[in-house]
């Protein structure tokens, strides 16, 4: 299963609250982080002056950041204080000190490198204070091992994916040029700027390197679902990993949606500039604003929430907590754009597909997909019942019995459901009613099950034990290759034979034999859903009977797992329980 791919072309802390609340919101995304490491203030100026890399700090707090996210109840609380604390450490005892940090800590691994750093003359002109004891680490690894190699030793370490990104490994030393023509060439005076009446006009790149755009960062984005410009320090963060080498003719390229969160407070480097201001600099630089939706914050300083008539601004309460927005709330914001949602007033009715999109097909006790197959049950029944239709090929039987699993009684279960390939209509546990013109007529159910049974020495699995009420005959499980020369036969000898019956492979190992007439579309003709705000959510709304359905609906959304339903579902009830 292909999970939601993410990438985020940011910084350090900027994107502090969007990681946490992207994989708090939906775990199993696949993010990735494109980044520029020129940072040279602070401690990590004095790493690269001695060890002659890139600056450690932003793939250090993004390595931390996704730690934190993933392992966020069982952290170990050594690691944390390796990534995270920082220290004065006496002069000419430095090393001895941070040997026995790392002892304390139970990572003498990295004894090595810290005497490798050390034994450079240079440390002793230096002062190590307000000190992280990781970024020397870092910084003697790129020097030893490569920005690659070590990333990867680090994401291993965390059990993280391999998810930083340099946009490029030329050692690159950022000057920002003032509009009264002074020229600031450290990163550090950059970020602490604070002149509103001497803004920054344009920078300037230094590097003696010429390894160019890193080509993961490119393939990155082609391999994008959404493309997020998130917060950050705009002129030494965003700004540069956008403008070094023409990296925005690449974004511009990708096919991702794409969506700018807009700071929430004024920094440093930029202040008095306003959202307009942001979106007039990155438009003149060439990045297409057309393709992108703005995210600007409600709650954010009241210049950075300017109205704007020529693109596309979207505007949500995000919170501020000292210029942060809050993680849940924004990832919220983000998928509601994503999926749509965002520009959906008012729906009247909600269809969902059910294996694969509320239940997981290969679900197991208390893993993962189950956990959030009994959810998305009870989201639906708790919440959005009165407005929702499932419409689903299984058979009932099989989805009573995931509501024995999910309920006390099934009957607790109030959403309407199309179940027997569409055929048959329940209520709280009842049949109501039966589409006869969809059933499988016993003559054509005889000739097909003999003739499989003669040939490929397979047996049809029925939904009910009345030949005469039979909607839908399974065969399972099956190879691919099984799947597509059964299914081709069986559809040769139904046209041969004049059988009103057709199969179609459904799932990843089943062949469904159906009514030539039965599809899902049916169902919603015969629901007079025409004309009516629907929204369709279903895991194959490109291709097979969903596909027509999604058609016929106002709105459809591909739900490729029960995990994206379940982020789909949380967005509909917050954005619409009120109304429905």
């Amino acid at each position: 299963m292909k999970h939601l791919s993410i990438t985020v072309i940011s910084g350090g802390s900027g994107d502090n609250s969007l990681i946490k609340g992207l994989k708090s919101l939906y775990p199993h995304s696949n993010v990735k982080v494109v980044i520029n490491a020129y940072d040279s203030g602070k401690s990590t100026g004095v790493c690269r002056r001695l060890t002659n890399t890139l600056g450690v700090s932003d793939i250090r707090k993004n390595h931390i950041r996704m730690y934190k996210a993933i392992h966020r109840s069982h952290l170990n609380p050594n690691i944390v204080a390796f990534y995270e604390d920082r220290y004065d450490f006496t002069k000419g005892h430095e090393l001895e000190e941070i040997l026995e940090k790392l002892n304390d800590w139970d990572l003498k691994i990295f004894d090595v490198y810290a005497k490798k750093f050390f034994a450079n003359p240079e440390t002793k002109n230096e002062t190590f204070s307000d000190f992280s004891v990781a970024n020397i680490i870092y910084a003697q690894m790129f020097k030893d091992l490569g920005y690659e190699q070590t990333n990867k030793y680090f994401c291993d370490m965390l059990d993280i994916d391999d998810f930083v990104i340099l946009n490029s490994f030329d050692n690159v030393y950022i000057h920002a040029h003032l509009k009264d023509g002074r020229e600031l060439s450290d990163e550090g005076d950059i970020v602490v700027l604070d002149d509103p009446n001497n803004k920054i006009d344009h920078l300037s790149y230094h590097t003696d390197d010429n390894y160019g755009i890193n080509p993961r960062a490119i393939e990155a984005l082609n391999d994008a679902d959404m493309i997020i410009i998130s917060t950050g320090t705009f002129w030494s963060s965003i700004y540069p990993s956008l403008e070094y080498l023409d990296f925005y003719k690449y974004v511009n390229e990708a096919k991702a949606k794409k969506i700018w969160v807009i700071n929430s407070k004024e920094d440093h480097d930029a202040f008095g500039v306003s959202s307009n201001d942001f979106i007039d600099i990155v438009s003149k630089l060439g990045l297409n604003l057309d393709d992108f939706i703005i995210l600007e914050n409600l709650d954010a300083s009241p210049i950075l929430k300017l109205k704007n008539d020529k693109y596309h601004i979207v505007y949500k309460h995000l919170g501020n907590t000292d210029g942060k927005n809050e993680k849940l709330p924004l990832a919220r914001a983000i998928f509601s754009i994503y999926y749509g949602l965002d520009f959906i007033d008012h729906l009247d009715k909600l269809i969902f597909d059910f294996d694969g999109t509320l239940w997981s097909r290969d679900y197991k006790i208390n893993t993962f997909d189950y956990l959030k197959s009994l959810e998305n049950m009870h989201l639906l029944n708790d919440h959005l019942a009165d407005k929702s239709i499932i419409f689903s090929g299984s058979n009932y039987e099989d989805i009573l019995k995931k509501l024995n699993i999910a309920f006390i009684r099934p009957e607790d279960f109030k959403v309407d459901i199309w179940a027997d390939a569409t055929s048959k209509h329940y209520k709280e546990n009842v049949l109501v009613e039966v589409k006869d013109d969809l059933l499988i007529d016993p003559k054509d159910y005889h000739y097909i099950d003999n003739y499989l049974k003669d040939k490929y020495n397979l047996m049809l699995k029925t939904n009910s034990k009345d030949e005469k009420q039979i909607s839908v005959l399974k065969i399972k499980p099956l190879r691919q290759e099984e799947r597509i020369t059964i299914s081709k036969d069986i559809n040769n000898v139904a046209r041969a034979k004049h059988l009103n019956i057709k199969a179609h492979m459904t799932g990843r190992t089943s062949i469904d034999i159906l009514n030539i007439k039965n599809n899902k579309a049916l169902i919603y003709d015969y629901l007079k859903l025409n004309g009516l705000d629907t929204l369709y959510i279903g895991d194959e709304v490109d291709d097979g009977n969903d596909k027509e359905v999604a058609a016929r609906a106002k709105y459809h959304f591909l739900a490729r797992d029960v995990e994206e339903a379940n982020i789909i579902l949380k967005i509909l009830i917050e954005k619409f329980e009120g109304e429905l």
